[in-house]
């Protein structure tokens, strides 16, 4: 089969001579916004245990909303709508799930788990503090939020630290934030659209770079209060304790039992995402293989950075990669896992997937 032939291609087939080494922490990240693209969820309807999850996703979406989730995960660029918040974030929540769902049913399934800025529902999800329905609905009621924010504002990626962007946009007029500290080399910033422009010059006079990431919604600025009233009045979200340690980029450190009701999802629409702290605090106990959960490798190369600069005897590796076959982009993954010593079984469920996916 070409499963075994692609773990075998890592030296971690039948009768290979395997180099042992620590396994270590497996973390899952879940990426935010920026890592969806047409298309994304053909490839994850050919396996079962994924479609399930997209199909459910589908069938809470088509209630609530009216539209097909599954069309919106298919469609190629010229029709899908995955510009607009109010169906690009419970799509991305649902492919996340799939992919949880997928990888644990190959036998990965994390020790620790990490979400970044819409990312964090999903993470929610996969550590048990949410079911599969209210974590679709939380993913829904934020995109419509956000939606509803439409012109207020805009996003920029540039290429420098947090510490130093953040000295440089004091001196520009005009309401602007750090938004997301990415890595040590790139953060996203927000606010109104003539300050975000202004920062451009004054960054490329610097060397960096500067690039308009999203010029209709100024996220985690409080330029989003309106959407944050909103999203506080969710109704019956009921945050379970997580049945492992889940690490929040809204507050960079270990997230309490409980903290994942109405009041912690309106707060992740006007705070910074502190994802370097995220990722630091989650792999902080030893060796760790961080594995990024979303349609492609959008934090990957962050994530990268940032272990790197601190030392840390990290692996990261991406799910999926935009416009690439979904399963072969998860069996070159799951060999780089084997070769890691986190061992994925390709043929058969395992116990702790069966397990999630009858309790959600």
């Amino acid at each position: 089969m070409r499963d075994e032939r692609v773990v075998e291609s890592a030296g971690v087939g039948e009768g290979s001579e395997v180099v042992e080494r620590p396994a270590g922490r497996l973390v899952f990240a879940y990426s935010g916004l920026g890592s969806v693209w047409p298309g994304m969820g053909r490839g994850l309807l050919a396996e079962p245990v994924a479609a399930r999850i997209l199909e459910r996703c589908e069938e809470l979406v088509r209630q609530s909303e009216g539209w097909s989730l599954l069309e919106q995960v298919t469609a190629g660029r010229e029709v899908c709508r995955l510009g607009d918040p109010t169906v690009a974030q419970p799509a991305l929540f649902a492919m996340q799930a799939a992919l949880t769902e997928l990888w644990r049913s190959w036998g990965v399934d994390p020790d620790a788990i990490v979400g970044t800025s819409v990312g964090e529902i999903a993470a929610a999800y996969a550590a048990g503090a949410l079911d599969l329905e209210v974590a679709c609905r939380v993913a829904v009621c934020r995109g419509r939020a956000v939606g509803s924010m439409s012109g207020s504002g805009s996003m920029a990626v540039v290429g420098m630290s947090a510490r130093d962007i953040g000295e440089l946009i004091g001196s520009v007029a005009g309401r602007l934030w750090v938004a997301v500290d990415l890595s040590p080399a790139h953060t996203l910033i927000a606010g109104d659209r003539e300050a975000v422009a202004a920062v451009g010059p004054l960054v490329r006079e610097r060397g960096a770079t500067w690039e308009l990431r999203y010029p209709d919604h100024p996220l985690h600025s409080p330029l989003m209060e309106p959407a944050r009233r909103e999203l506080a009045a969710l109704e019956n979200v009921v945050p379970r304790t997580p049945d492992r340690p889940i690490f929040s980029s809204l507050t960079g450190g270990q997230a309490p039992p409980g903290a994942y009701g109405p009041v912690y999802w309106a707060r992740t629409l006007v705070s910074p995402v502190l994802l370097q702290d995220a990722v630091l605090a989650a792999t902080a106990d030893g060796p760790a293989t961080v594995v990024e959960i979303g349609p492609r490798a959008s934090l990957t190369p962050m994530m990268r950075l940032t272990l790197a600069a601190r030392r840390r005897p990290a692996t990261v590796l991406p799910s999926m990669s935009a416009h690439a076959d979904a399963r072969g982009g998860m069996l070159e993954a799951a060999a780089r896992l084997s070769a890691l010593r986190h061992r994925p079984d390709l043929v058969r469920p395992s116990a702790s997937a069966r397990e999630s996916l009858r309790r959600r």
